[in-house]
């Protein structure tokens, strides 16, 4: 990376002020900011935060930062009185993304002369369920406008209206096609539908090398995209949807906006809903099945800043120690003793973090070591990092394969390892089927005993264990909670 070239640099002689290492600075103080989820930086801190990696003089990151903008070599926006700094692909994905969305919502094809109250009335007879008013509206809109966002915490009945729309439009005479950002949440997207979903990547038909088969030259076949957990959709995906849909495709945009937002930079949904420049719904009504749960109140309880209701015995408790290690152990003890019975996939271990006693890292180890120990016969196989892959291991998936059709954030357990060959099976795949990786492939395995808050994201399991501790207290926010 940049900073290993920097100080290979630095040793044979190149000046610490030069404009090469000035402007090599600048582009990777941007990228660290699209790291954390910003497309774009203010102009001083930017200069500031290039004159502290680099160290070198405020002055000297000017002149060059200058010849730059000069040169077109970086993009700028002026907003509310500052100046604000854009890689190019950002940029370009931002500018991109505001005017396909603006064309999408002004050209919205017609649907003729369609019913849409009793379309309604006939899909909820079908369904068996009474829409609350709000639901109602949703579905509405999915039908009047080109873009529509959909948006409600956990057990206002986003999943139903899905279905909803799925069906209305279908019924209007719509080819819809349902997508999600993340494998886990497109299956789920799949089994509630009742159709076939996909990850947007899939969609888009994404090759190995890093393009997208879907664009403007080749464009989806399709009159609606119906689009699930868009909180998780980073500004560069959504660029590269939008710039496949045929003008008049409706786009549905469905998520909880006060979840966490996607890893990738920018916040989409968000931004959307809080522009004011596109139709949205709001679900604020939590219905009576989920209502009950403490699970649920808890988490409008948390989201509104309130303490959450902590009962003994109930769904949702909390068990507090005096320092990390014991909580690490009490967690390891709880996980051993509630899988012997109810197997791996039952339970769930999640932290906000990696490192620290009760980060993942080190869940992951004191879990391995109590559930599935070495044994003599046992196979096993060394990882980067010095982690091992041990038969009968819960692992997850890091990355998506096509080629393999698994995908980032898959769960699964190592049934087999020969030599450096390894086969993990994914309850979730049909018929149980195995999944091969062969030497080069396991660095797309991790141990998921635990595993971060995000990467849990779009996902849903029976039991959740949450390891929250002091050493986590930068990461401690509501939507993350």
């Amino acid at each position: 990376g940049f900073k290993t070239a920097d100080r290979i640099g630095l040793s044979l002689g190149f000046e610490p002020s030069s404009e090469e290492r000035i402007r090599a600075g600048i582009g990777y103080a941007l990228t660290l900011a699209a790291s954390g989820g910003h497309t774009c930086v203010p102009e001083e801190e930017l200069l500031r935060y290039t004159g502290q990696i680099l160290q070198v003089g405020y002055a000297d990151v000017e002149t060059v930062f200058r010849k730059m903008i000069a040169n077109d070599l970086l993009r700028t926006e002026d907003w509310g009185g500052q100046r604000f700094i854009y890689p190019e692909y950002l940029y370009r994905s931002e500018t991109g993304t505001a005017r396909m969305l603006r064309a999408l919502r002004d050209n919205p094809d017609s649907l003729g002369k369609v019913n849409v109250e009793k379309i309604i009335t006939e899909w909820e007879a079908e369904a068996g369920i009474e829409l609350a008013d709000a639901q109602k509206e949703a579905i509405r809109s999915s039908l009047k406008f080109g873009v529509f966002a959909l948006t409600g915490g956990p057990g206002t009945g986003k999943t139903t209206i899905i279905k909803g729309i799925l069906s209305v439009l279908k019924r209007a005479g719509c080819m819809v096609l349902l997508a999600a950002p993340t494998g886990r949440a497109a299956r789920r997207l799949e089994m509630a539908a009742g159709e076939k979903a996909q990850t947007v990547h899939r969609l888009l038909e994404y090759t190995v090398t890093g393009e997208f088969g879907k664009n403007a030259e080749d464009l989806l076949e399709a009159q609606a995209v119906i689009v699930d957990e868009a909180s998780m959709l980073d500004i560069s995906l959504f660029y590269h949807l939008l710039d496949a849909l045929p003008l008049g495709c409706r786009l549905i945009l469905v998520g909880d906006v006060d979840q966490l937002p996607s890893v990738g930079p920018g916040s989409v949904l968000k931004d959307i809903i809080q522009c004011g420049k596109m139709p949205v719904v709001r679900l604020h009504e939590v219905f009576r099945q989920a209502e009950v749960s403490p699970i649920v109140r808890n988490a409008h309880r948390i989201n509104r800043g309130m303490l959450p209701e902590c009962v003994p015995e109930s769904d949702f408790s909390l068990t507090e120690f005096t320092d990390e290690e014991q909580a690490a152990a009490y967690i390891t003890d709880l996980y051993a003793g509630e899988t012997e019975t109810g197997g791996w996939q039952f339970l769930q271990i999640l932290s906000p973090m990696h490192k620290g006693a009760c980060g993942v890292q080190n869940l992951n180890k004191l879990l391995q070591a109590r559930v599935n120990p070495p044994a003599s016969g046992k196979e096993e196989i060394q990882q980067p990092g010095g982690v091992v892959l041990r038969l009968g291991d819960k692992v997850m998936q890091i990355r998506n394969n096509y080629e393999k059709d698994v995908y980032n954030g898959d769960i699964g357990q190592v049934v087999h390892i020969e030599g450096k060959t390894v086969r993990v099976c994914y309850p979730e795949r049909a018929d149980g089927e195995y999944v091969t990786y062969e030497e080069g492939e396991t660095d797309e395995l991790q141990l998921a005993y635990a595993m971060s808050v995000h990467k849990s994201q779009g996902s849903e399991y029976s039991r959740i264990v949450l390891a929250l501790v002091p050493g986590h207290y930068i990461m401690l926010q509501r939507n993350l909670l």
